[in-house]
């Protein structure tokens, strides 16, 4: 699967997400289950498109730039899993 593939699937995934957040919070609305499951919609939406931690909107950012070279600063100096790449 090719980069741009990966991109266009995971903004796929990110609007079905948002979509299953709206139809949850559509059936849910008043309803007994709204006390139990009423953040849940939010909880959705915040998985699909948060600008902070874990989202599929971050995930697409770091497909959109995994080739790129990265500026010095954001690499650490030590790194397990890039044992090859010396900065300094």
């Amino acid at each position: 699967m090719t980069q741009t593939e990966k991109i266009e699937r995971l903004g796929k995934a990110e609007s079905m997400v948002i979509e299953a957040a709206d139809i949850i919070e559509e059936c849910i609305h008043m309803t007994d289950l709204g006390k139990r499951f009423g953040d849940l919609p939010d909880k959705l939406r915040s998985l699909a498109s948060s600008n902070d931690g874990d989202s599929i909107r971050n995930l697409i950012r770091e497909t959109e730039y995994a080739d790129e070279e990265h500026p010095v600063w954001t690499r650490p100096l030590v790194s397990v899993k890039n044992t090859d790449r010396k900065d300094i």
